[in-house]
């Protein structure tokens, strides 16, 4: 079985990864998410030049008539740069929708225009006296010359963790849509460092991952004392290193240890956070890397951090749990509790990680698509 990319996926691949690159620094991204838009017309307008935005689409559709490891290579290389320009609302689901349940005209109309880079959508379904209950609907669209008028409210457009819904993050009567997560199935959080500085030792490829002797013990002190060891398994992800990699001076890197989602419960203070860097830097060096950085040049994010940015989460970065032998099955699925509330993203089924939450997507269009038939 091959499971390299073909010769399209990494040209792809290698285009996004050279945008990012070239156009997509730090400095330009903060300024784009502080406008008043909070993205880039002019790179959504690139996206569509270069053909990403088409990828998903049928070649009927005017689209490329890519799959889901097309999909996971755009969203892989997106992640990389945390790219702020809504490609999975407006491709993946807005697109998906109309792609699976819009008639002939529809899909030409719309799609076209998507593809084009004129048009951004969102998958807006619930309102807020219908409970979730698709065809309780109050919204109206008015015929107005060309186009029409919308008047109406759309409350929820989820894809978040799912402990959000249940911890009442979106109201009460959302509560019962899925089961609460308990403390002890939460999944890791992590802490992270976002370091602008240079390495030295040996050469580093794109992700790299340094283990310490007592791999085994690191899960025990995590998941049953709530802690995070003091020799930590680091991951570090060397961001300008690879295939179309490009050192120019000080790179960009960035440096993560698994620590307990207690983001909710636990507050971090500078000389914990300073200890734990210490701690994974030191693994490094015994590994033979050696990092250099200033300390203005380097951002963390802890667990309580990550919890603010995904409420109800308790900072957990992959939902539920992932080890034990029944955890793929226990994740909630595209259809929640609740009729007409559908779930996607990395704490439902099949499970985190850049492919598998655009697969979730995917399934939620589907069985939205299904179930209005």
């Amino acid at each position: 079985m091959n499971f390299d990319y073909t010769e399209e996926q990494q040209m792809v691949r290698d285009s996004i990864a050279r945008f990012v690159q070239d156009d997509y620094d730090w400095d330009t991204r903060r300024a784009i998410v502080d406008s008043d838009e909070g993205m880039s017309r002019q790179n959504w307008q690139t996206f569509a030049e270069l053909g990403w935005l088409s990828i998903p689409f049928s070649e009927a559709d005017g689209g490329f008539g890519g799959n889901i490891v097309d999909m996971s290579v755009v969203m892989e290389e997106m992640g990389k740069g945390l790219v702020v320009e809504p490609f999975f609302p407006t491709v993946v689901l807005f697109g998906g929708v109309v792609a699976r349940a819009g008639d002939e005209a529809q899909r030409a109309e719309i799609l076209e225009s998507v593809i084009g880079g004129e048009t951004l959508g969102a998958f807006a379904y619930v309102e807020r006296q219908s409970r979730f209950v698709i065809n309780d609907c109050k919204t109206t669209a008015t015929a107005n010359g060309d186009g029409y008028t919308l008047n109406g409210e759309k409350v929820v457009v989820f894809n978040g963790d799912t402990n959000a819904l249940a911890t009442g993050q979106l109201g009460s009567e959302a509560m019962r849509a899925v089961k609460p997560r308990k403390v002890a199935q939460r999944g890791l959080s992590a802490l992270t460092w976002c370091i602008k500085g240079s390495s030295s030792g040996f050469n580093l490829d794109h992700h790299n991952v340094f283990f310490e002797s007592d791999y085994p013990s690191e899960f025990n002190t995590i998941f049953e004392e709530r802690n995070v060891p003091s020799k930590p398994t680091v991951y570090l992800c060397a961001q300008d290193r690879g295939p179309m990699g490009s050192l120019n001076g000080s790179e960009r890197l960035l440096m993560l240890v698994n620590a307990p989602a207690d983001g909710d419960r636990q507050n971090w203070s500078d000389d914990d956070v300073a200890r734990t860097r210490d701690s994974a830097l030191a693994v490094l060096e015994r590994c033979g890397l050696n990092l250099s950085f200033r300390d203005s040049d380097c951002v963390s994010t802890t667990p309580k951090d990550w919890h603010g940015r995904f409420p109800g989460s308790g900072g957990s970065l992959y939902g539920e749990a992932s080890h034990g032998i029944w955890s793929s099955f226990t994740r909630p699925g595209a259809r929640s509790r609740l009729k007409g509330l559908y779930l996607s993203g990395g704490s439902v089924h099949p499970g985190p990680g850049v492919p598998m939450a655009t697969l979730s997507g995917r399934l939620a269009a589907s069985a939205v698509v299904r179930d209005i038939a």
